[in-house]
């Protein structure tokens, strides 16, 4: 590094990364767990989907451009977003060195209406067991995500905030089946998700099958 006037006070003598945001949203709807993809309109991978995200401008946080680009994109605004990881093998984005800081999202309502915009043709729910062909490592951002989801859903209750309050157990073990994919042993599941302390009993509701409600308490990101 060394200095080259006071209108660039240091210069770098190897070159810059670009950088990217990437958007991953997921949602529980009918046919199973979902998220959102883009058809791409321009090249590189013109006409492939893709996730919804796009080039980090100069002056801008990485937060707000995330934002920005699932807006422009699919037309979904006001979700909470949080940074779960950056993917930069060399080679991953044939124009140039890329760099892409990955953001996940998770809708509470399915029925989202989505409007493709900016450089994207098109924007679609897709259930994750059945994923067209992907632009870029978009299929390795994915996995990752899954990964992150399934711990997110073991450390936080934001499956639980998808149902009507009071709900049963069994109405929230179906939750969490539907978002892992696979059947849960009602005992363990009961006694596992009462030991979180999550829940509390609704004593107004006293018939069986016992109902319960969140307990109330700080905001949570989803």
């Amino acid at each position: 590094m060394k200095k080259a006037g006071a209108k660039h006070p240091y210069c770098y003598q190897y070159p810059h990364p670009a950088v990217t945001v990437d958007c991953v949203v997921f949602a529980l709807r009918e046919e199973g767990l979902s998220l959102v993809l883009v058809q791409r309109k321009h090249d590189p991978f013109a006409g492939t989907w893709a996730l919804p995200g796009g080039f980090l401008n100069i002056a801008e946080d990485l937060d707000h451009a995330a934002r920005r680009e699932l807006r422009e994109e699919t037309g979904l605004r006001g979700l909470a977003l949080e940074q779960f990881h950056a993917f930069g093998q060399v080679g991953r984005d044939p124009r140039e060195r890329v760099i892409s800081v990955a953001f996940f999202g998770f809708a509470r309502t399915p029925r989202l209406r989505l409007q493709a915009g900016s450089d994207a043709a098109q924007a679609s729910w897709f259930v994750l067991r059945r994923l067209p062909k992907l632009a870029f490592d978009h299929a390795k951002i994915i996995r990752r995500a899954q990964r992150h989801f399934r711990r997110l859903i073991q450390s936080r209750p934001i499956l639980l905030r998808c149902l009507a309050p009071p709900f049963t157990l069994s109405a929230a073990r179906r939750i969490y089946e539907e978002a892992i994919g696979s059947p849960l042993n009602a005992r363990l599941f009961n006694r596992g998700l009462l030991a979180t302390g999550w829940l509390e009993f609704c004593s107004e509701d006293p018939a069986p099958p016992r109902r319960y409600r969140l307990k109330k308490g700080g905001e949570l990101p989803f």
